[in-house]
């Protein structure tokens, strides 16, 4: 894919480049608890064990275009900006339905959780800002947000994609505004 600067487990030699996590004021715990998103799990992804790692779900460094750009092939029917066939349609198709039932329930919003392998649809129930999609995209834009702020997603429908990284964490209602503003901008570009 061309992508040399996404990493799930980063060379050591990177170490420099990357922006530590920190919390912009004081943690404040969200509706329905922390979960695994614990300030002091957080904080761990600054170090080099946590970097080297590569957890799937949650190890991930990339800058945002990046991530955007991971999204492109996944988007344009898995065919990659060289032209190259990279993933077929059908493997896209099958790996963005929503395997979830209206019993998964996000524990802090309270809504359908809409996941499918491991990515999140944005769906057509309203909700998809509340899923970090902003209120401009498509109900099959599909993508992950990421603990603190972090979002990466695709709209088939549009064709674009993108990629938010912060390195800062703040609370989960700005977070979630922040992600919603940024989402609907994106979506705004495709208009």
């Amino acid at each position: 894919m061309g992508l040399d600067e996404l990493f799930v487990g980063m060379p050591p030699e990177h170490d420099s480049r990357v922006a530590e996590v920190r919390w912009i004021g004081e943690p404040v715990e969200p509706p329905g608890g922390w979960g695994e998103v614990t300030p002091e799990a957080v904080r761990r992804f600054n170090g080099p064990q946590a970097r080297r790692s590569g957890i799937p779900g949650d190890g991930g460094i990339a800058s945002a275009d990046e991530l955007a750009l991971f999204y492109q092939p996944l988007v344009n029917g898995g065919e990659a900006a060289g032209g190259e066939l990279i993933i077929k349609p059908e493997t896209i198709e099958f790996g963005t339905q929503v395997r979830t039932k209206p019993r998964h329930v996000d524990p802090v919003f309270g809504i359908p959780a809409n996941r499918g392998l491991s990515i999140i649809v944005a769906g057509d129930d309203g909700q998809a800002f509340m899923r970090g999609f902003g209120r401009t995209c498509s109900p099959r834009a599909f993508g992950h947000g990421g603990a603190g702020g972090q979002i990466a997603w695709g709209d088939p429908e549009s064709g674009i994609s993108l990629g938010y990284c912060t390195n800062g964490f703040v609370d989960w209602m700005t977070m979630g505004r922040r992600i919603t503003a940024i989402g609907s901008l994106a979506g705004n570009c495709a208009l």
